[in-house]
This record gives C-alpha cells, sequence and structure tokens, in this order.
C-alpha cells in the first residue's frame, strides 16, 4: 500500500502522518495499524474538534493548525506532543507538554484531546481508557487482544 494519501482540498499528495495530517474516522484505523511507534507533535481545534498531527518535531505547531483550522481563533487551538505506541497487549496514546504558539494546554484542554481520540478509537471497535499522567498529560489506552 502507498504512504501516500491524497487529503480533501489538498492541492498536492502527503506522506501519511509525516506531514501535517487531519486525523480522523477515515484514517485513525490506519494509523493504529500500520504504525507501533510515532513521535509527533499534535493541534486540535477546540471548536471543530478536529486533530491534527505531524511526526518529528520539525514542523511548528502553527503550520500543524492549517490542516483543521477553518476561520477558528487561535485561542480556540490546542497544541502539544504526541506518542502512540504499540505492543502485543496494548496500544497507547499519550499526550503532553506545550507548544511554543499555543502555550500549555489545561488538564481539561488535555482531557478534550484524550476523550476525542476515543471517540475515533471507538468507532473502529476499540475500548480505550482514559488515564491522567503523573507529571501531567493524559493516556488514553486500548487493552488489545
Amino acid at each position: 500500500m502507498s504512504k501516500l494519501c491524497l487529503m480533501a482540498g489538498a492541492d498536492r499528495p502527503r506522506r501519511a502522518f509525516i506531514d501535517p495530517t487531519r486525523l480522523d474516522r477515515t484514517n485513525i484505523r490506519e494509523f493504529v495499524e500500520q504504525r507501533s511507534y510515532f513521535l509527533g507533535k499534535f493541534v486540535f481545534d477546540k471548536t471543530s474538534r478536529r486533530l491534527a498531527v505531524c511526526r518529528g518535531d520539525q514542523v511548528q505547531h502553527f503550520k500543524i493548525a492549517r490542516e483543521i483550522q477553518e476561520g477558528t481563533a487561535e485561542t480556540d487551538l490546542i497544541g502539544a506532543y504526541i506518542i502512540f505506541e504499540k505492543e502485543d497487549a496494548e496500544m497507547r496514546f499519550v499526550m503532553h507538554g506545550a507548544s511554543g504558539r499555543f502555550g500549555a494546554p489545561t488538564d481539561e484542554e488535555f482531557r478534550m484531546v484524550a476523550y476525542h481520540l476515543v471517540d475515533l478509537l471507538v468507532s473502529i471497535g476499540h475500548d480505550p481508557v482514559v488515564e491522567k499522567g503523573p507529571a501531567g498529560g493524559f493516556f488514553v489506552t486500548v487493552e488489545l487482544g
């Protein structure tokens, strides 16, 4: 399967999840099935409930926001870091840290992103659990098979 995908409204093909990419019900299954580890940044629009991710730390949060921002004020955007790990028995998303552009998300904002991920994972048949991290941030964990 090609690692390229065409995003609706995009002018050029994108390398899925390497370039800034919207993560939603259309591609969450591909995301969790085709990788065992992902380290990157995310931006979440609190108004539209859209989430975009980008691998690595080279791309600035405001550039990732372009994937989801449609007239939303910057005050409605959350940015931080995201890690995805999948092992034999579980997979886990970890959201933590802060954005130089959008500041540090509050616990409530991290919780909002976590429950958005829960909705995406439930849509593909998983039963995730949300936990607050011991040093801040939030975990979304799914027990596998």
